[in-house]
């Protein structure tokens, strides 16, 4: 009997080993997911504090920006060419789209205003860029229900997409080299409408340097490098994606108007799963509630309402256009 309790208790300590490594993980991945949740808890408490700081303090506003951006760990990777199903279904739909462009402009075209009119802040003033914003950061102006097919697009993508707009450049429009804000998303520009023009008077440029930009005297500080220029050609129906936090410029020094359509689109190359859930709640919810964004969506709401009352008014003018 003694003999079987000896055998008994023989495998004692390796149990108690393997406890021990079972706890030791354990305490690991319970360590990891503290981690975890005080990185998006100082996130969330950076984007409440520059929520309710007065909006003329963008400095704020670019910091908290940078916190999430940091947070992503967002990849060096600078740009990319669509292929394969790669946003496919606007490529084959961008004659399509361009109908539906062409359909609003038609009606509206007098009420398209310059972009840093519609999001202020922007710097670029009037120099010949202008837009038909249709969403900004997740929320949506009444523009948007003009554009039924280009919509169905942009919701059922399998990727968010957090800002849509139709840009416009006219004849003479030179945009000086500037930076984005946010590198949680790639640019993506479909061609549209391009006139015939020396490729020398009609490009996007990035630059070789860093990127994550510089804002308000704010180094973003990614460890993100552009190792050459590369310039992209505008050609209807072609499109690419670029990260617009490195120095860009454009410009069409062409005799005719280039439209393309221009969204911000996920990055879907995010390390970790925990940063892609973050970034896409950012992308749609958080960033709707910033100030500067509400903004920019009420005065392009305010925009086209003018437009159709002014429309209104010339079709029958006892109607008062305010």
């Amino acid at each position: 009997m003694q003999r079987s309790r000896e055998t008994n208790d023989e495998p004692e300590p390796l149990l108690k080993n393997t406890q021990t490594t079972s706890s030791l993980v354990q305490s690991s991945r319970y360590h990891c997911s503290c981690k975890r949740i005080f990185l998006i808890t100082i996130t969330i408490a950076l984007l409440v504090l520059a929520y309710h700081v007065n909006r003329d303090f963008f400095r704020f506003k670019f910091m908290a920006l940078t916190a999430v951006e940091t947070f992503l760990d967002v990849p060096n990777v600078h740009y990319v060419k669509p292929n394969g199903t790669l946003m496919q279904e606007f490529r084959s739909n961008y004659r399509q789209i361009r109908s539906e462009f062409e359909k609003f402009d038609e009606v509206y075209h007098s009420c398209t205003q310059p972009f840093d009119s519609i999001v202020k802040g922007t710097g670029f003033g009037k120099q010949g860029w202008k837009a038909h914003v249709l969403r900004i950061y997740g929320q949506d102006t009444e523009i948007m229900n003009s554009f039924p097919l280009l919509r169905e697009l942009i919701n059922s993508n399998k990727f968010t997409i957090s800002f849509a707009m139709f840009s416009i450049f006219e004849s003479g429009t030179q945009l000086p080299p500037h930076y984005g804000i946010f590198g949680g998303v790639y640019r993506y520009q479909l061609a549209l409408k391009v006139p015939p023009a020396d490729k020398n008077n009609l490009y996007l440029k990035m630059f070789a340097g860093d990127c994550g930009g510089v804002l308000e005297a704010i180094p973003r500080a990614t460890g993100r490098f552009q190792n050459e220029d590369v310039v992209f050609h505008w050609n209807e129906g072609e499109d690419f994606f670029f990260d617009d936090t490195c120095q860009h410029e454009a410009r069409n020094l062409s005799n005719g108007t280039r439209v393309i359509l221009f969204l911000d689109v996920a990055r879907w190359d995010l390390k970790h799963w925990y940063q892609d859930w973050f970034n896409k709640i950012f992308l749609s919810w958080i960033s709707a509630h910033i100030s500067k964004v509400t903004d920019a969506v009420k005065v392009q709401n305010e925009i086209i309402q003018n437009c159709k009352a002014m429309r209104r008014h010339l079709d029958n003018p006892t109607v008062e256009i305010f």
